[in-house]
Parts: C-alpha cells; sequence; structure tokens
C-alpha cells in the first residue's frame, strides 16, 4: 500500500471526526451563548420588579390582584411562558396561569429554587418545548439611610431582613436552539469546505513530495535486477534532490565497478567446466550447460534433486539424499566420478567451495569440475607404456647380468687351463669385477625401482662372495659390515660397487700373507649432510712404505682413483693400523 494511501485512511476519518467534533462543540458552545442572552435578559427584566414601589407592599400581603399584573407584565415584556410568585414554602402566591394560584410544588426544581439564597436557572422541557426556568429569591429591605423601603431581587446582601419569596420565570429557548443549529450548520459547512481544500492542497503537494520517491524506488528495483546504470530526475534542491544525487552517484559507481546479474549468469551458464550450485542440505539449484551436456540431462530433470544423483554410487561424500556432514570440510580438489542420465560415468577433477558460511549462515556450496576423460586416457596408455619399458628395461638388466654370467665363465674356463697363479689372478680379479656389476643388474631386474637399487642388500650379497673367491685356505679373516639403509642410482652403484671389489680384494690378496689372522670392516653410512662414507679397513700388515696409492701402477688402485673421480668424490688412505680406505662422495636423491 503506497503512503498517500495510508495517510489517505487515516487522514479523512480524522477529518471527518474533528469537522463533527467542531460542529457540536461549536453548536454547544452557540447554544450557551445564547441560552446566557435569554437568562440575561429576563434577569435585567426581571429587577425591574425591584424598582416598583407597590412591590414591597404586594410581596408583605401577598396579594394576587396587584401582583398578577406585576407578573403579567414581566412575562409580556420577556415573552415568558410563565411567570410565579412563590412563597418561602413552595406556595404558589401568584401565577400567570391563575388556576396554579395556591398550589404547593414539591418537585426537584422548586424546592432548589425556594432553598437557593441566589438566582438559579435551570433547563426544562414543559410540553416538549424547552424552557430555561430562572429563579429569583426576593428580599425585603427596610430602613436604608435613606429611610427607604423596598425588595432586592437575587442574592441575598446584608441589608436584607428577611426572604418574602422567590420569583421564577419559564423563558422559551426554541428560538435560541433553532438560531444557534443554523449558525452550528453554517460553522459545518465552512470548516468542511476549508478541510477539504486543505486536504486537497496536501495530497496534491504529498503526491509531488512523493514522486521523486516513487522514481527512486522504480530505479531501485531496477538497480536490483542488474540494470545498474539506472539515474533518476533531480526535480528539486532539497533533502529529496540530495537523495536522487547520492542514488545517481552509487549507480554510477555500481556500474564502474560490478557486473550485471544476466553477464554473471552468461559466464557461469557458458564456462567450459562444468557447474552445479546446491542449496544447504544438497539439493540442486542450478547446473551450467556444460553439465548438461556432458551428463545428458535437462535443467528441469536436475533442480530439486539431490546432488548425490550425479555422482557414482561408491563416493560416501555424495551418497543418500543429503550432503555428507563431512563434505563441508573438503578442501581442494580431488579426483571423482560423475554419472550421466544415462549410466555412464565420467571422470572429473572435482572442487567444493561454500556459499556465505562463516559468521553467517551456510547458504548452499558449489561443485565446479572438470573432465578429465582424456587425461584419464593419455595415463593410462602412458602407464601401459612404462609398465612395457618396465618390462623392456627388467629384460636388459637380466640379458646384461646373464651376458656378464657367460664372460664370467669363459674367463673361468680361461683361467683353468693356466697352471701359473700369477697368471690366473688377473683372470679372476677380472672375473670378480664382473660378478660385482652383474649382482647390480640381476638385483635391478628383481627390483620394482628400476632406477635405483637397495646397496644394504647388495653389500650383504657381494661381500661374502668376494670373501669365498678371495680367501685362501689358510686365511682366517674375519668380515664385519656395518651398513645403514641405503639405496643408490645405477650411475652411482657401479662405480661403487666396484670400489668395494677392488679394496677387499686387495685387502684379502696382500693385507693377511701367510694365513694372518685378522679383521676386515666394510662400513657404509649416509649423514646427515647427504654425504655417503664408505670405508674399507683391515688390520693385517698394511701398504709397503713405498706404495703410493695415489700414484700406483697397479690396475685395481688404479681403478679406485678413476671411479672415486666419476663419482665426484674423494679418497683418503689411513696406514696407522693396518690399512684403512675412506671415500666420500654425494648421494643423489
Amino acid at each position: 500500500m503506497k503512503i498517500r494511501h495510508k495517510i489517505s485512511i487515516v487522514a479523512y476519518p480524522l477529518l471527518l471526526l474533528a469537522v463533527l467534533a467542531m460542529s457540536l462543540f461549536s453548536e454547544q458552545a452557540i447554544q450557551e451563548v445564547l441560552i446566557q442572552g435569554v437568562i440575561s435578559s429576563g434577569r435585567a427584566i426581571s429587577l425591574n420588579l425591584a424598582r416598583n414601589r407597590e412591590t414591597l407592599q404586594s410581596f408583605r400581603l401577598g396579594e394576587e390582584n396587584r401582583l398578577l399584573p406585576l407578573l403579567q407584565q414581566v412575562a409580556e415584556s420577556s415573552g415568558a411562558r410563565y411567570t410565579m410568585l412563590l412563597g418561602p414554602d413552595g406556595q404558589v402566591l401568584a401565577h400567570t396561569n391563575v388556576v396554579e394560584r395556591g398550589k404547593v410544588y414539591d418537585d426537584q426544581a422548586t424546592l432548589q429554587a425556594i432553598s437557593s439564597s441566589q438566582p438559579e436557572y435551570l433547563r426544562l422541557e414543559v410540553d416538549r418545548q424547552p424552557l430555561v426556568d430562572l429563579s429569583f429569591p426576593v428580599w425585603e429591605v427596610e430602613q436604608t439611610e435613606a429611610g427607604e423601603e423596598f425588595v432586592l431581587l437575587g442574592k441575598k446582601d446584608v441589608r436584607a431582613q428577611k426572604r418574602l419569596g422567590t420569583v421564577r420565570i419559564g423563558l422559551p429557548l426554541k428560538e435560541a436552539l433553532n438560531t444557534a443549529e443554523r449558525i452550528s450548520d453554517q460553522v459545518f459547512w465552512i470548516v468542511a469546505l476549508v478541510s477539504l481544500s486543505a486536504v486537497g492542497i496536501s495530497v496534491f503537494y504529498l503526491g509531488r513530495l512523493l514522486r521523486p520517491i516513487s522514481l527512486l524506488s522504480a530505479a531501485a528495483e531496477r538497480v536490483a535486477k542488474g540494470e545498474t546504470s539506472q539515474t533518476v530526475p533531480v526535480l528539486a534542491d532539497d533533502e529529496l534532490g540530495e537523495l536522487a544525487r547520492s542514488f545517481n552517484h552509487m549507480t554510477k559507481e555500481l556500474a564502474a565497478t560490478t557486473v550485471s546479474k544476466d553477464f554473471l549468469d552468461s559466464i557461469l551458464r557458458n564456462m567450459q567446466d562444468l557447474l552445479v550450485v546446491t542449496d544447504a542440505e544438497g539439493m540442486i539449484r542450478l547446473a551450467n550447460q556444460s553439465t548438461l551436456e556432458l551428463l545428458s540431462y535437462r535443467e528441469d530433470e536436475l533442480v530439486g534433486r539431490p546432488v548425490g544423483l550425479l555422482f557414482a554410487k561408491g563416493d560416501q561424500d555424495f551418497a543418500g539424499e543429503r550432503l555428507a556432514p563431512q563434505v563441508r570440510e573438503l578442501a581442494g580438489s580431488r579426483e571423482a566420478r560423475m554419472v550421466g542420465s544415462r549410466g555412464a560415468e565420467v571422470p572429473v577433477v572435482l572442487s567444493l567451495g561454500t556459499l556465505a558460511g562463516g559468521e553467517r549462515p551456510l547458504e548452499g556450496f558449489i561443485l565446479t569440475a572438470a573432465d578429465i576423460t582424456e587425461r584419464k586416457e593419455a595415463e593410462d596408455q602412458l602407464r601401459v607404456s612404462l609398465e612395457e619399458k618396465e618390462i623392456l628395461l627388467k629384460e636388459i638388466h637380466h640379458r646384461v647380468k646373464n651376458n656378464m654370467q657367460v664372460i664370467s665363465s669363459l674367463l673361468d674356463l680361461q683361467s683353468a687351463k693356466i697352471t701359473d697363479p700369477l697368471v690366473r689372478a688377473p683372470f679372476l680379479d677380472s672375473q670378480n669385477r664382473i660378478k660385482s656389476m652383474a649382482l647390480i643388474h640381476e638385483r635391478l631386474y628383481q627390483s620394482e625401482d628400476l632406477a635405483r637399487i637397495d646397496f644394504t642388500d647388495y653389500l650383504q650379497l657381494l661381500a661374502p662372495r668376494l670373501f669365498d673367491s678371495y680367501q685362501t685356505s689358510g686365511q682366517q679373516v674375519a668380515l664385519h659390515l656395518e651398513a645403514d639403509p641405503l639405496s643408490l642410482e645405477v650411475s652411482q652403484a657401479i662405480p661403487c660397487g666396484l670400489i668395494i671389489n677392488e679394496l677387499i680384494a686387495n685387502a684379502l690378496k696382500h693385507g693377511f700373507p701367510q694365513g694372518r689372522r685378522g679383521n676386515l670392516r666394510l662400513r657404509m653410512q649416509k649423514t646427515a649432510a647427504d654425504e655417503v662414507v664408505l670405508t674399507v679397513a683391515d688390520d693385517g700388515v698394511g701398504l709397503p712404505a713405498d706404495v703410493d696409492p695415489t700414484r700406483t701402477s697397479t690396475l685395481g688402485l688404479q681403478l679406485v682413483q678413476v671411479l672415486t673421480r666419476q663419482l665426484k668424490g674423494g679418497i683418503s688412505v689411513d696406514r696407522s693400523a693396518g690399512t684403512r680406505f675412506e671415500v666420500r662422495f654425494t648421494w643423489l636423491k
């Protein structure tokens, strides 16, 4: 309901009440004024009785024939309906209606008139005619300073000797009331005309006052619909004009800093990714075109239905008619499988966000998803290709290991025909070198990781084999192996294995001659700085004093130097108690 209608509903009844009240009050006021006029004229006429010299004697004697003319004179001059003189006891001493003489009145009006010491008036109705009954006490005044005697009508004063009676005059009010009614009618129409004019003028100016507000309201509704460039005319240089200017400034800023709802809807509906908006319970409110096309749905088939309809049955987050409570805690993105209307599953990367939330109540969820069918197909193809390559690489490692075993066997067959131990020794060294490399390839094709080898496991296999190969029947050398859990890339594992092969072989061949007892310690550890420390130490006879490990002509120590450089590491030798070789290099993650 508009303001002008509300004002009209309130104003017109109030106006009518005001006019009626004013008419009523004005009529009563006019009646009172006119009645007072009648009363005043009646008093004035009654007071003339006091100036008649015969009045005192007539009142004393109570002679009707002398009082009646006086009463008739008063009645004629005032137009009174009746005039009477009552004795102190209420008996009619004289009356313009002579039949009333001698009667004693005991009605309430009479009792009030004869008992009051001052003039009284009452409104009465006699024969359905309105009257005002005036009563005046009549007092005898004697022995004035001038020696005069007269009667006093009205309020008793100090000169009054005794009360002679009461004069009552019944004055008609019909003419006064008719006059009051005519004046009241005139007042009513004047007030009504003025009030209607005032209301008409007020409505006119109210309409002009409310027009800018109506324009602002209509423009605000259009802005709410997304038409942010709306403006309103400035019709006056007042507060409403200031409001209109502020509104125009606001819409200008909105147009510059925001986009329309239609524009946003167009973006959301035409975006390539899938978009689904739900309420707080998980019921679908919006699905963009990409979602409808990919899943073969119409929008009316989805709106109002649970979002779990779009996901595979195994997805617990979206199972059932309502979203699972943990969905609200999901962050980031994850893979999921959405289901089309025909039951076909589509792999997607799903992200979930909330509408409102935080300090405000949760209003719903926004689900965005990207179709990753092609990516999944490519991953499957890549996985198959990788599996094929892994099989092929394992086969290569297996064949390399077999080829090295063949070479080792050939060397073994060749060395079996050689009787000279000095000639056979190089064959044995070469055999062990080949075996150490073959063992790496063997571990690789047996491992799940084709790029790295568990070097701790490798050492536990390599070291005993070397001991079995080099230790003579008379030697009693104990092996002590300490190795941290460590994996090495193939590029580091092969050089490292060859270095260990050479150092153990060198210790067993030269460190414990003629069946000497002793200990050989092999230790491999990784420091906090990602540095690998390989230590091969024995308590044998040690290196001869004239042998420089960095400039030796022996093939074994030359290989150790070359392989250490290949690892981009360093080597140090300690001869204080037997021989201790320490190789350090950086571990490749």
